[in-house]
């Protein structure tokens, strides 16, 4: 048999790995494998693993197992149209994926801008299996554990009586997964105050919108971009201009739901940066969107960009800053990129305010 539980990685999504493993256990029949997938290290490195029901099937093949508990963390489409085709039952952990964020922080050993990308990468994938008939919704701060239990169960089709109810509740207060279905701390205080803007930016919106709801405005800042001078380090200061034609900024690779977007992007360019030609776009495998933008003053640059994504959900996308015929001087400050869900597209525009370019830097 294998069981289903989606969720962002994270607490919550780990008691409702072990609540399905639990469950699995008192069914009989052989031993249980647990299997998350992607693995979490592939998940910070924007690694591609393959599918979900790929690894449902590689797990039963691999293993002497007789359940697979399959905990995805970003379902692909493959499992999407599998689940609404079959009317299958699963487990969906909905949890603040800013809370996800400070879970996974305090617990792995990684970049919170790298944390914070793939969280975000994974919120529309989510948000989608919400509308799916065969969706059990769990949340923190809800029903009792042993009231959740006994209601998942129920929902997947298995009937633990109360004492095996009971006994699993007890196992995972044992294990100490219980603190997932509450709050002692909330996600601010979990991380470092100088990450608040950049988690909040990105995953903000997707708190507070239910599924199924427009976004309000998500906030892609500096430290989730890339400089192509600096291999494997986020942007936190300025980037120069000097050298051959070249990508010199990129990234965050955090997929988008459905929809229109318009992008705006703050920078900031030096005096000595003056008419030096920038192409800036938008790239989710393939080119979206594109502009350029010539500077004729020193000072601070808002550049709008207008996309549409088709697909349900985006592949990676990223923006990109592209010097097409190089430079032999000048600076680039690169601010933040805010992101809002339109309704129609219109047109590139570009704005100026002449001062430090530097300044976008403090946003």
């Amino acid at each position: 048999m294998i069981l289903l539980s989606l969720g962002l990685p994270g607490h919550l999504a780990e008691w409702c790995d072990a609540v399905l493993a639990l469950l699995a256990r008192r069914l009989g029949g052989g031993d249980v494998l647990v299997a998350t997938w992607p693995p979490l290290q592939d998940v910070f490195n924007r690694t591609e693993s393959g599918t979900a029901l790929a690894a449902a099937a590689l797990g039963l093949i691999r293993s002497n197992a007789s359940h697979v508990v399959l905990g995805a963390r970003q379902p692909d489409e493959g499992l999407y149209a599998a689940l609404l085709q079959t009317n299958s039952s699963f487990v969906l952990a909905l949890d603040d994926p800013r809370n996800a964020v400070a879970d996974v922080f305090a617990a792995a050993n990684g970049a919170l801008a790298s944390i914070t990308g793939a969280v975000a990468s994974a919120c529309p994938l989510l948000a989608r299996f919400a509308s799916l008939p065969g969706a059990f919704v769990v949340r923190r701060g809800g029903d009792p554990a042993a009231h959740l239990v006994s209601a998942m169960a129920g929902h997947l089709g298995l009937a633990p009586s109360e004492e095996e109810i009971s006994g699993i509740v007890a196992e995972l207060d044992s294990a100490g997964l219980s603190r997932a279905l509450t709050l002692e701390r909330q996600w601010h205080e979990r991380i470092p105050e100088a990450g608040h803007k950049l988690v909040d930016g990105a995953l903000g919106a997707y708190a507070e919108a239910s599924p199924g709801e427009k976004l309000g405005q998500i906030v892609w800042r500096r430290e989730l971009f890339l400089s192509a001078d600096k291999p494997g380090t986020s942007l936190t200061d300025t980037v120069s201009l000097v050298g051959p034609p070249r990508h010199i900024v990129f990234g965050p690779y955090i997929r988008l739901p459905q929809g229109s977007w318009n992008a705006r992007v703050l920078l900031g360019i030096s005096p000595e940066g003056v008419g030096q030609l920038l192409m800036i776009d938008v790239y989710a495998g393939g080119q979206l969107t594109s502009t350029m933008l010539r500077p004729h003053n020193g000072g601070i640059y808002t550049v709008e960009l207008n996309f549409a994504v088709a697909g349900p959900v985006s592949d990676r996308a990223e923006l990109r800053i592209q010097l097409p015929n190089g430079a032999v001087r000048g600076e680039l400050a690169f601010g933040q990129v805010v992101l809002t869900h339109v309704r129609s597209p219109v047109s590139d525009a570009l704005s100026e305010v002449q001062g430090d370019f530097r300044a976008v830097l403090v946003v």
